[in-house]
């Protein structure tokens, strides 16, 4: 009576296990791999519709004083909401996009008693263009491989 598994079953039994191991390990990492990349996208486009609505608000509660109020800058917008010189601008730097709220003086393209205030990370390019009418700028924002346009009426 030879009672047990020889040497031959007992690999097969591992080399079995090895394989749907291997298998349920590569499905689990294929899964969560594209879970974290449809979080990522979903993460940037949240970012992305948030900082456009933030600019959207802003010129809305603040808008400009006159057509001739609203600056269009390299990587950014800047206007004046009072007749004192109080002015709102948006910026690229360091890849955020930072809110400034102060006087800005568009002779020496300087700020002074300016807050700042990060509005979005992760940011790759910026552009304020406006429209032909005069009465609307389009932005496009670009994070990564994610890029969104609007248009923003005055």
């Amino acid at each position: 009576m030879n009672d047990g598994f020889t040497l031959i079953e007992c690999m097969l039994y591992i080399f079995l296990f090895s394989l749907i191991c291997t298998l349920w390990f590569s499905n689990t990492v294929r899964i969560y791999s594209a879970m974290r990349s449809t979080y990522h996208k979903n993460h940037t486009m949240l970012n992305l519709y948030t900082a456009c609505d933030a600019l959207i608000r802003d010129i809305r509660m603040k808008p400009p004083i006159a057509a001739g109020t609203l600056y269009y800058l390299p990587q950014g917008v800047a206007w004046h909401y009072t007749s004192y010189g109080h002015s709102v601008g948006w910026f690229l730097q360091d890849c955020c996009l930072i809110r400034f709220d102060g006087v800005y003086n568009e002779r020496s393209d300087t700020w002074s008693h300016c807050t700042k205030s990060v509005v979005c990370n992760g940011m790759s390019s910026v552009l304020f263009r406006p429209q032909e009418s005069g009465n609307a700028f389009c932005i496009t924002l670009v994070s990564g491989s994610m890029k969104m346009e609007r248009t923003i009426w005055l």
